[in-house]
C-alpha cells in the first residue's frame, strides 16, 4: 500500500460512469478533445502503467465537485498522490517508465516528485544562509530566521507530509550557534523559533505528526546568562509540545536543538556503556539501537539537503553523524528562507537516479567488528557501506 497521505483535500470517488465520451458532454467538460488528446498522449501520461480512462473520470470529479483543474501533467500527478489515488507500486512503476524515457533529463522535477511519494521515508534538512538572505533583502539579520522558521518551513513541512515522507528532521539550534553567535542576535532567533514552534504544533494535530526535540538536555556552562534563560524557556516548550504529540503515528518530525555531531556520539557510547554492550561481537547496524534516532521507524535518513552551500559539496554540519553514513546528500546555493518544493523534488529525483550513491533503506546484517578486523577485511567493502551504481 502507499504510504497513507492527510492532507486537506479530500479523498475524491469514482464515477461509475462507463463512457468514454462523459469528458466531453456540454455539463462535465473539463478538457477539450483536442486538449485531452494532448495531455493523454504526453510523455509523462504515456508512461502511466495503468488504464487512463480511470484518470479521466477521477480528472473530471476533481472538476465537478471541488472545482480544481487538472489539466497538465504536475497537477495531475499532485492530485493522485495526494488524494492516494494510485497504489505504491503504480507510483514507482510510473517513475520508472518516465525515467528510461527521459534521455534528456527534462522530467527530473515530475521523476521527483514519483520519487518523494513512494521511496522517499525519512528528509534531512541543514538550513543555512538565513542571515545571509537577510542582508541581502536589506532586512534585519533575524529576519532572516523568522522567514525561514516561520514561513518556509512550514510550507515545506505541510507539502513534504502531504506527498507521504513519514520523517522529516530540520536542524535548529547548533551548540556551536549558541557559543558564537552574538547575544542580541541569538536571543532573537531563538525568540523567532519559539514563535514557530506553535506554528508546527497546529500544524502536527492537523496532520497527526509526533514532534520529537533531539539535543543535548544540558546547556553549556559557558553559555551567555540571557542566552541560557531563553533557552531553558525553549527546551520547557518542547517538552509539553513533545507529550502533547506524543500519541501521533503518521508523521514524525525532529528538530534538533542544543544538538552537534560530536556529543551525539558520545550520547550513543554512553548508551551503549550502560547497556552493558559486549564490543567484541558489536555489529555496525546494533549502534542504531543506542543513538538519539533509536526509537524512529525511519532512523536511517534518505536525503540530506544543506542549503547555501556549493553544489560540489560542503560540511553537514554535525548532523546525525551515525546515522547518514548511508544518506544522500545533496548540497544547494540556494539560501534557507528561498528552500522550496522544487528543490526537494530534485533532490528526490537524484536520490533513486541509476548512478546515486549511498542508496538505503536499512544496514545489511555484517559480521562483528571483531570478526572482520580479524580476517583483514576492508571495511569500504562492507556492504554496509558499499555503494550502489
Amino acid at each position: 500500500m502507499l504510504k497513507t497521505t492527510h492532507c486537506t483535500i479530500p479523498l475524491f470517488s469514482k464515477s461509475k460512469s462507463t463512457n468514454s465520451s462523459f469528458f466531453l458532454d456540454k455539463k462535465r467538460t473539463l478538457l477539450t478533445k483536442v486538449e485531452w488528446e494532448k495531455f493523454e498522449n504526453s510523455t509523462v501520461m504515456s508512461c502511466f502503467p495503468g488504464d487512463k480512462k480511470s484518470l479521466q473520470i477521477a480528472i473530471s470529479d476533481a472538476k465537478l465537485k471541488h472545482n480544481l483543474i487538472v489539466d497538465n501533467p504536475i497537477s495531475a500527478i499532485d492530485f493522485f498522490i495526494k488524494n492516494n489515488l494510485l497504489k505504491k507500486q503504480q507510483i514507482i512503476d510510473w517513475r520508472k517508465n518516465l525515467q528510461t524515457n527521459d534521455k534528456e533529463g527534462k522530467f527530473n522535477n515530475i521523476i521527483g516528485r514519483l520519487a518523494l511519494a513512494s521511496e522517499t521515508n525519512h528528509i534531512v534538512l541543514s538550513p543555512d544562509g538565513s542571515r545571509r538572505w537577510a542582508a541581502k533583502q536589506g532586512f534585519n539579520v533575524s529576519e532572516g530566521h523568522r522567514a525561514f522558521f516561520q514561513e518556509t518551513l512550514p510550507s515545506i513541512l505541510e507539502d513534504t507530509y502531504c506527498y507521504g515522507v513519514h520523517t522529516i528532521s530540520v536542524g535548529c539550534v547548533s551548540v556551536s550557534n549558541l557559543l558564537t553567535r552574538e547575544i542580541p542576535q541569538l536571543i532573537d532567533f531563538l525568540l523567532h523559533f519559539e514563535q514557530a514552534i506553535d506554528i508546527y504544533f497546529n500544524i502536527a494535530k492537523t496532520l497527526q505528526i509526533k514532534i520529537s526535540s533531539i539535543g543535548s538536555e544540558d546547556i553549556h556552562s559557558d553559555m551567555n546568562v540571557k542566552v541560557r534563560a531563553s533557552m531553558e524557556r525553549l527546551q520547557k516548550k518542547l517538552a509539553l509540545i513533545e507529550c502533547d504529540t506524543q500519541h501521533f503515528t503518521r508523521h514524525r518530525l525532529n528538530l534538533l536543538v542544543n544538538h552537534d555531531g560530536i556529543t551525539s556520539i558520545v550520547r550513543t557510547i554512553k548508551n551503549m556503556h550502560k547497556a552493558n554492550v559486549d564490543f567484541s561481537q558489536l555489529r555496525i547496524e546494533d549502534i542504531l539501537k543506542y543513538t538519539d534516532m533509536s526509537d524512529q521507524l525511519y532512523p536511517i535518513p534518505d536525503i540530506f539537503i544543506r542549503t547555501a552551500s556549493p553544489v560540489s559539496g560542503g560540511r553537514i554540519g554535525g548532523v546525525f553523524p551515525l546515522e547518514m553514513a548511508m544518506t544522500h546528500n545533496v548540497f544547494v546555493p540556494t539560501l534557507a528562507p528561498e528552500l522550496s518544493m522544487d528543490i526537494i523534488f530534485d533532490a528526490a529525483a537524484s536520490f533513486i537516479h541509476p548512478l546515486a550513491t549511498y542508496r538505503s533503506r536499512q544496514y545489511p546484517s555484517t559480521p562483528p567488528i571483531e570478526q572482520m578486523v580479524s580476517e583483514k577485511k576492508d571495511l569500504s567493502q562492507s556492504p554496509i557501506i558499499s555503494l550502489e551504481l
